[in-house]
């Protein structure tokens, strides 16, 4: 390549060399910690969770920082419940000033791989906000539109292509985070690692809030029923989550013991039967849990179902009334990985909700054990056949020509003598 050649191309390098000499770099990718943003509220089940998996420090209200991000058996990060977001940052604290967050937003974007032109967005969020009136709340949505044009400057053309409103799907997101003390705390966000799955559903149609609960959950998985699949569906009494998936074009059978006095689509399969009771005649696709119970009961009930090999995947949402949550969520947890379901993930969805959604799938190795028999059944089947023999036998000893046989060898009964007449 001539020197004429590299005067007509020039590269990326060029801003990101700039910009070095001028202004402080982010440090290297492998040298940046981990910023967890907990949901309102939830800041003490957050920082009993990172306890027990890497140390954290709290550096502002229901905000932790963690050297390391925890990742499960096969190398992939785990979602923590009740987290909102995740970003990687350097840690530093910067003023509410449009430029110099602008710069620095800069600089988060080339530690996220600013040579390879990615779609993006921008999201600016106030930390902690529980108050509609808090002041941070209006920063934060003047913050995005002028953070833009301070930004577009900075960035290739390239770059400014692939910029996506906030709300939509893209692949990096500049985050800005302002903390309760006015100052700001910058990052960026990865869609791979799955950062941020299930705060908002993937659909722009207008939902009920059990179809919202629903589509959150699914986003949070990242997989949904495929049409044609069967789903087993519980619910008390509410088809909520059937009706949205009957829509997506999955074969539903909806069981719950109150139906009789619910209005119930007649295209529907449904059962009158209790969840606990019942069970399917052979494996199923899905599982989808969505009981008003005690959490333990419907663990118990799920975890059965992967000992007998009843579904293949499931969706569970557990509503958590208790005080330690973590705790049980632990104990929940080790009842269905003993159980046989890998891959557990849980999360909170829902925000305003003291409910938490679990998927998973069936181990393959367990899987191969088949589709098992419940408890009791075999005893079950030994009385019907036998009760089923004893009535044969009564019909064959009633219909059978040999039946008066024995009656020829008895003795001819005595004749009976007249009486007779008294004089």
């Amino acid at each position: 390549m001539g020197p004429g050649e590299r005067q007509r191309r020039p590269t990326i390098s060029i801003y990101l060399r700039a910009f070095d000499r001028q202004y402080r770099a982010m440090p290297d990718r492998r040298t940046l910690a981990w910023a967890y943003l907990a949901r309102p509220g939830r800041g003490t089940e957050v920082e009993k969770e990172l306890a027990t998996r890497t140390p954290a420090e709290e550096i502002a209200e229901d905000v932790f920082l963690c050297p390391e991000r925890p990742k499960d058996a096969r190398g992939v990060f785990t979602p923590l419940v009740f987290v909102e977001r995740v970003m990687r940052t350097n840690g530093r604290r910067y003023p509410l000033e449009t430029d110099t967050l602008g710069r620095a937003l800069f600089l988060a974007l080339k530690a996220g791989g600013l040579v390879r032109p990615r779609p993006w967005t921008i999201e600016v969020r106030a930390t902690g906000a529980r108050n509609p009136r808090d002041p941070r709340r209006r920063s934060a949505r003047s913050l995005t539109e002028a953070l833009k044009p301070n930004l577009f400057q900075r960035l290739p053309e390239d770059w400014i292509e692939l910029f996506k409103e906030p709300g939509t799907e893209v692949d990096r997101i500049a985050e800005a985070w302002i903390l309760p003390e006015g100052d700001v705390l910058l990052g960026y966000t990865r869609s791979e690692d799955g950062m941020g799955e299930g705060d908002r559903p993937k659909t722009t149609a207008r939902l009920s809030r059990g179809e919202e609960r629903l589509e959150l959950a699914l986003a949070f998985a990242g997989v949904a029923p495929e049409s044609g699949e069967g789903c087993v569906v519980f619910e008390g009494g509410r088809v909520l989550w059937s009706e949205a998936l009957e829509k997506r074009g999955a074969k539903v059978l909806c069981v719950g013991s109150d139906f009789e006095n619910k209005k119930v689509k007649p295209r529907m399969l449904t059962v009158g039967a209790n969840p606990f009771e019942y069970y399917p005649e052979d494996t199923v696709d899905w599982l989808f849990c969505d009981l008003t119970r005690r959490p333990l009961e419907v663990t118990k009930l799920v975890a059965k179902w992967g000992r007998k090999v009843w579904a293949r995947q499931i969706i569970v949402a557990l509503k958590l009334p208790m005080k330690e949550k973590s705790a049980f969520l632990r104990e929940a947890e080790g009842l269905l990985t003993a159980a046989g379901w890998s891959g557990l993930r849980t999360r909170q969805v829902s925000a305003d909700k003291d409910e938490v959604v679990i998927h998973a799938y069936l181990d393959a190795k367990h899987s191969q054990r088949g589709w098992q028999a419940p408890f009791g059944f075999d005893r079950q089947l030994r009385e019907a056949n036998s009760s089923r023999k004893k009535k044969h036998e009564r019909r064959a000893k009633r219909t059978s020509p040999l039946r008066n046989v024995h009656k020829s060898h008895k003795q001819p009964a005595a004749a009976k003598k007249k009486p007779t007449k008294k004089k």
